[in-house]
C-alpha cells in the first residue's frame, strides 16, 4: 500500500479553487438533477463535483459562508498546503482498479449505421438512462466502452473514500 493525503479547507475563494481545477484534467460535476463528465475546465461548472487527473483530485462544493469547501486527494504530500491552513490528514492507497462505466458506445449496438449517421465521438447509449453519455474520452469509436480508473483510500484498514484517477477506452478481453 502506498501513502495517501487527504487536505482539507473550508471557506476557499473561487479564485482559489479554480486555480487548482486548472491543473486538473477531467471533471465530474453535478446538481440535483444532472451529472456531466467533462475535460477540465468545462464551458460551465455545476455547484458541485471532482475534478482529478492521474496525480491528484479535488473535489468542491459550496460552503455556508459563500465561499468553497475544497477537499484535495494525492499521493503526494503537499506541505505548501499546509503551511496555508488546510488540514492534512494522513491515509494507506490501495493498487489502481477499473471500473467499467454505464453505456456503450453508439456505433457498437447492433443495427448502427456508421455510415450514414454523423459519427459522434462521445456518445454512449445505455437503456436504463434516458439520455445520451458524455464521457471525454477519444478513440471511443475503437472500443465500446468506457473504464474509470480508482484508487481506494483507506483509514486503520477500512475504505473510506475512492479518488478518481482517469477515464479511458475499456480494454477489450481477449
Amino acid at each position: 500500500m502506498a501513502n495517501g493525503y487527504l487536505y482539507f479547507r473550508a471557506g476557499a475563494t473561487t479564485a482559489e479553487r479554480d486555480a487548482l481545477l486548472a491543473k486538473t484534467a477531467y471533471v465530474v460535476h453535478h446538481s440535483a438533477n444532472q451529472i456531466n463528465f467533462d475535460q477540465a475546465p468545462p464551458a460551465t461548472w455545476l455547484p458541485q463535483g471532482q475534478a482529478f487527473n492521474e496525480e491528484m483530485e479535488l473535489r468542491w462544493q459550496p460552503g455556508a459562508d459563500g465561499n468553497w469547501e475544497l477537499l484535495l486527494i494525492t499521493e503526494g504530500e503537499r506541505p505548501e498546503l499546509k503551511e496555508r491552513g488546510w488540514q492534512e490528514t494522513h491515509m494507506e492507497v490501495d493498487n489502481a482498479q477499473s471500473i467499467i462505466l454505464w453505456g456503450q458506445h453508439w456505433t457498437s449496438l447492433e443495427g448502427a449505421d456508421i455510415e450514414a449517421e454523423k459519427l459522434q465521438e462521445w456518445g454512449w447509449v445505455q437503456a436504463q438512462i434516458e439520455a445520451d453519455l458524455h464521457y471525454p474520452v477519444e478513440g471511443s469509436k475503437q472500443q465500446s466502452s468506457v473504464a474509470l480508473t480508482t484508487k481506494t483510500y483507506r483509514k486503520e484498514g477500512i475504505a473510506r473514500l475512492t479518488r478518481l484517477v482517469k477515464i479511458q477506452p475499456a480494454k477489450s478481453k481477449g
